[in-house]
């Protein structure tokens, strides 16, 4: 039954294959029938109920919501919260294809709860990421983030759950890639397809790299977007038959195809893009009633119609509106028939064009009608979702607070057994109390849960211990075994004169190296014993080990630095913002201003020079904000370090050439010395963000008709780069500010510096410690400055 649940589950999570066929759903209706006839309404009848409800769903039959509310009737009679469960988790599925948010949420929220009863957690993973992906289609993306990082909550690492984990990993590299962290999509979609890799079939791991495809299409950089697609089609048509494989495995095929037309359309390369729509369309698997036919036909539809053939693309219109209204898909008929209604209009049938219209708006009233009820819906999730997080505090403040009355209960507990303790020894010493007394006393300080013994002044033998002291002897340094007594090794005078100097007690700590290094501390404390004539004749003493508060203290302490960087940070970026992006704006808008109010007096020459000053001012604040953003990534800690083999000479033409109007207009030259094809191991992107900055330092504070000369040096291992430039220099005491956010630019150089953040040098120092290099700056007053990082050579260069 487990299996066949598994399977009916992921069949479901597909695009809803059509590889079932309708004689299968009549099938499952007969066995339904047949044995409700019978008086049979047990697990056999609930489980034919829900795959026969999940077989009309493919085909958008009416029958589909009557074996639903069969299978729930029959699963409840059972008591079977698994059956439930996805019956729930399909009617959601259904819900979600008509548009009826509100309601699939509803129905994914039961099936949470039947999970639950169930004791089903893998299932929670997948409806959780169900209900993420309706807020990611609304773009309610930090609502869908919640959902899937609850499901990475209950995957807990598990390797029996790999499949889930996979599916909020790809999920959450999903969201990332909406709002542009791709660096974080590149994250998760790694740690996706390492899960796939240990676990999955060839099918799931060609899923891993096509997300892959997917980043790299929306960063434009199309060649290594169709290199891991072509690895995902690659591992489906060796593993898997078109003609035979499952319905998944084929509509999976077509999602690889749809971002390959995508990208031939962007490139743009029109024979790839035709050879490929053929392609599919000749395919024997594509049928009018596919989810897949449909996004064909209407891609093909949009091709047509920019090549100028109308006929063509009204044809394959109506082929994909047949396709959607078999499928149930209200929101993609709506964009169809507006599509359809505008290419009427143009082609002159007015009438036709007229009635598609009046289509679009009564399936446009009941959709709006529902995404009304979803709206709310989902302001009450979010809702809920905000009061969660603020019970959550409370019941964390609760637990920090009784955790607190705890600690203080336990502490009270042992400074009154040790009072109780020092009073009956006492009592017991003057007045020699009976065995009973002497039986309670001996069994109070043997509860105890530290070492606790008593020590004699003169011969410091240890008169008595507790069984916690004989258990951990062998850890308690300040004790040693002579014959069957045991003495006091520690520094007995140094207590004793604390004691006598009117003390109640004496605390001191220390810390002792236990096996394999580990370091423990414990506190001490000290008690005295009087006689009669109020002399100290014994010492009391027991050990807490205080370790945990001490690692707890050290982590505060770190936490504490932390927050007080992060500060440091935050101040620093007020600062960029409040002088750095002032003045540039200030000359913008005085520019502008000027330029308003008297352009038509001004001789061309004058506007030539507010227009100049206003490109200078904006090119500023641009690589200002350049900065800031590349600066708040490196803080955030999504910055991820992808090495390849990079060319050195063409990254330093790349980078001069960005700079090749200020080098022209200051009239400084650039000369590079770089062996021939030295090619090093780094990534790209960091190493063009380091070249950069460091070539705008230079650049800064040159002098007018000087050069600056990029040189590198190779040794066995790595590549030295060095650029000097012939500027104002700096001392000694101002090298030793750079690459600080706590200094302030303007602080470093005099009064004569060159205005600027310095945020550039520490995103390029910051990025340079990613590479695995190192930095170094040289410089004297007057005579320039040197700035050279190292680099990790490629084994080509290492070998030539």
């Amino acid at each position: 039954m487990f299996k066949r649940g598994i399977f009916l589950f992921l069949f479901v999570l597909g695009m809803f294959s059509e590889t079932f066929t309708q004689q299968r759903a009549d099938s499952l209706e007969a066995v339904v029938t047949m044995r409700l006839k019978a008086g049979q309404r047990d697990m056999i009848a609930a489980e034919a109920a829900l795959q026969a409800a999940s077989e009309f769903m493919i085909s958008s039959s009416p029958k589909f919501f009557t074996f639903i509310a069969l299978t729930l009737e029959i699963g409840t009679e059972n008591n079977s919260q698994l059956i439930n469960g996805q019956a729930y988790t399909i009617l959601g599925h259904m819900y979600r294809r008509m548009g009826i948010y509100n309601l699939a949420i509803k129905s994914y929220n039961s099936a949470l709860k039947e999970y639950a009863k169930a004791g089903n957690t893998g299932y929670n993973i997948f409806t959780l990421s169900d209900i993420g992906n309706i807020y990611y289609e609304k773009q309610m993306y930090d609502i869908a983030a919640t959902y899937y990082r609850r499901g990475l909550e209950i995957w807990n690492g598990s390797e029996d759950k790999w499949h889930g984990g996979s599916i909020c990993f790809i999920n959450l590299g999903l969201v990332n890639l909406k709002l542009k962290n791709y660096d974080s999509a590149f994250t998760y979609f790694g740690r996706a397809l390492d899960l796939r890799k240990r676990n999955g079939t060839p099918f799931f791991i060609a899923h891993g790299y096509y997300y892959f495809g997917r980043l790299f299409q929306e960063r434009g950089q199309f060649d290594s977007a169709l290199y891991y697609l072509n690895i995902s089609r690659g591992l489906l048509k060796s593993n898997y038959d078109e003609s035979t494989a499952s319905g998944e495995v084929n509509e999976f095929g077509f999602d690889i195809h749809s971002v390959m037309i995508d990208i031939y359309k962007a490139m743009p390369d029109e024979q790839r893009l035709e050879a490929l729509f053929l392609e599919l369309l000749n395919n024997r698997i594509v049928t009018g009633t596919s989810a897949f036919a449909q996004r064909l036909y209407e891609q093909y539809a949009d091709f047509l119609l920019v090549r100028g053939n109308t006929g063509g693309t009204l044809l394959y219109l109506e082929k994909s509106l047949r396709a959607s209204q078999r499928l149930g898909y209200n929101p993609v008929r709506m964009r169809l028939l507006l599509k359809k209604a505008a290419l009427l209009d143009q082609i002159g049938d007015p009438g036709g064009a007229l009635k598609s219209y009046r289509e679009y708006a009564l399936l446009a009233d009941s959709v709006n009608s529902n995404r009304v009820n979803a709206e709310l819906v989902n302001l009450q999730e979010k809702l809920e979702l905000e009061k969660q997080d603020a019970e959550m505090q409370t019941l964390i403040s609760e637990k920090e607070h009784a955790l607190m009355i705890q600690t203080i209960t336990n502490t009270v507990l042992v400074a009154v057994s040790l009072i109780a303790v020092f009073f009956l020894y006492t009592y017991y010493r003057k007045y020699k109390l009976d065995n009973s007394i002497l039986k309670f006393l001996r069994t109070l300080i043997n509860s105890l849960r530290y070492p606790f013994y008593v020590i004699n002044n003169e011969s410091k033998e240890i008169e008595y211990y507790n069984h916690t002291a004989e258990e951990q002897l062998t850890s308690l340094r300040k004790v040693r075994r002579s014959g069957e007594k045991l003495f006091f090794t520690g520094n007995i005078n140094t207590i004793l004169d604390e004691l006598k100097s009117g003390k109640e007690f004496f605390q001191s700590q220390f810390a002792e190296e236990q096996s394999e290094g580990v370091i423990k501390h414990f506190e001490v404390s000290n008690y005295p014993v009087y006689n009669q004539i109020g002399d100290i004749i014994q010492v009391i003493e027991y050990i807490r080990d205080i370790t945990p508060l001490k690692e707890a203290e050290k982590q505060l302490q770190e936490y504490t630095t932390e927050l007080e960087e992060a500060n440091r940070s935050k101040d620093r970026l007020i600062s960029i913002i409040a002088h750095d992006l002032k003045s540039p704006f200030s000359v913008m808008l005085g520019s502008i201003s000027i330029l308003r109010e008297s352009q038509d007096e001004m001789s061309y020459e004058d506007r030539r020079k507010f227009i100049d000053n206003i490109y200078d001012a904006a090119s500023k604040v641009y690589k200002l904000v350049e900065n800031l953003l590349e600066w708040s990534i490196l803080n955030a800690g999504r910055v991820s370090y992808n090495p390849v083999e990079v060319t050195m000479s063409s990254l330093f033409a790349e980078g001069i050439q960005a700079f090749s109007l200020d080098l022209q207009n200051r009239n400084i030259t650039v000369h590079i010395t770089c062996p021939d094809n030295l090619t090093v191991v780094a990534d790209l992107n960091m190493q063009r963000t380091i070249f950069r900055n460091l070539l705008a330092n230079a650049i800064k504070f040159s002098r007018v008709n000087s050069s600056i000369e990029v040189t590198v040096k190779v040794s066995d291992t790595e590549a030295k780069v060095c650029i000097a430039d012939h500027g104002i220099g700096m001392s000694e005491e101002d090298v030793s500010k750079l690459f600080r956010v706590d200094v302030m630019n303007s602080e470093i150089g005099g009064p004569h510096s060159a205005k600027g953040t310095g945020l550039g040098l520490i995103i390029a120092n910051e990025f340079i410690k990613l590479n695995r290099g190192t930095v170094s700056v040289t410089s004297e007053p007057g005579s320039g400055t040197t700035v050279c990082y190292t680099i990790p050579l490629s084994a080509y260069s290492k070998r030539h």
